[in-house]
């Protein structure tokens, strides 16, 4: 048995070589919550030969949700790049162009003046959970033969020529729902909605859950 937990604070004001600041005159206006910035991950992993030499192995994962970044979905400072961040609405703010959030009333067309958002500052549902298992099975059969010595006659080695293995995994397979961070464009009509799932074991997003047979013959 193993297992570890992770507490951390992360924060940035770039977040990798594809990023392109929200204000290229001023960087210091994008430092805040790192995308990556998950409270805390844990991980607990058991494993155990059972009777018949069946192997079982066991893996939990869960982890905090994660933050994410409020936009506008226009380019409000025209430097060509969609990732302006609305502002605080005041009493100048224009009425229709103003969203109500459960993170306070937000401008889509900043005033002179008025606060912008700081970045990453949604943050999605969480604890993400996620349960796999694995269970295994290897028969082995046939002898090795070495060549033949002076005498001519050959001699049976003690290892086994063929091992057969057989495993069956699952992945999620409490079939728990994760959702992936919700939209972050405050004049799409899915903001606040996450409209997928999160679930870095799984080599699909198309299954929430999968289970999968494995079967190998090694000579």
């Amino acid at each position: 048995m193993s297992g570890h937990f992770n507490f951390k604070r992360q924060t940035a004001d770039t977040f990798g070589p594809t990023y392109f600041a929200s204000n290229s005159y001023d960087i210091h206006q994008d430092y805040g919550r790192s995308p990556s910035d998950r409270r805390y991950s844990a991980s607990v992993s058991l494993s155990d030969t059972l009777k018949w030499g069946i192997r079982m192995a066991c893996f939990l994962n869960a982890r905090a949700g994660e933050p994410f970044n409020i936009t506008t979905g226009a380019d409000n400072n025209g430097d060509s790049i969609f990732n302006d961040r609305p502002s605080y609405a005041s009493a100048s703010s224009d009425p229709a162009n103003v969203v109500h959030t459960s993170y306070g009333d937000l401008n889509l067309k900043p005033q002179p003046g008025e606060r912008i958002v700081p970045i990453n500052l949604g943050h999605s549902a969480g604890p993400f959970v996620s349960v796999q298992m694995q269970a295994s099975k290897t028969w082995k059969f046939g002898s090795r033969r070495l060549p033949s010595g002076g005498d001519g006659k050959s001699n049976l080695r003690r290892d086994p020529r063929y091992d057969l293995n057989l495993s069956v995994e699952g992945q999620n397979i409490t079939n728990t729902v994760s959702p992936a961070p919700p939209v972050g464009v405050l004049s799409s009509p899915f903001f606040g909605k996450s409209i997928a799932t999160s679930n870095n074991f799984l080599a699909t997003s198309a299954a929430n859950r999968t289970f999968a047979a494995h079967l190998s013959l090694s000579f």
